[in-house]
């Protein structure tokens, strides 16, 4: 089954909504996309909110092809780089991890 982890991510204080997405873009995002066993990756800027601020600014998906196959890929230097580079652009990322199951 294919393991996913899903991320919401706050901005670093002080950071505009422009500064957050190009760090991401630009730095964060070439750091994990080399991460070992990594399928797809999605990050997700948010735009706008009908009614109340999630008070997150963005959200990411990881896809590896197992439970197993996610945790090598963080153990690894290049997910270590990853993991270590958060701080420069965010203050909190919440992390779930599920296992997909398609209906259709």
């Amino acid at each position: 089954m294919v393991t996913i982890m899903y991320a919401k991510v706050y901005a670093k204080e002080g950071m505009t909504k422009e500064q957050f997405a190009s760090y991401w873009l630009k730095k964060h995002a070439p750091l994990v996309k080399k991460m070992p066993g990594l399928k797809k990756y999605v990050i997700n800027i948010v735009q706008e909110t009908d009614g109340e601020e999630p008070g997150y600014q963005g959200t990411a998906e990881l896809r590896f092809n197992s439970m197993e196959d996610l945790r090598k890929a963080f153990a690894s230097p290049e997910g270590k780089k990853g993991v270590d580079d958060v701080k420069n652009f965010a203050r909190k990322v919440t992390n779930i991890k599920v296992e997909e199951i398609v209906i259709i």
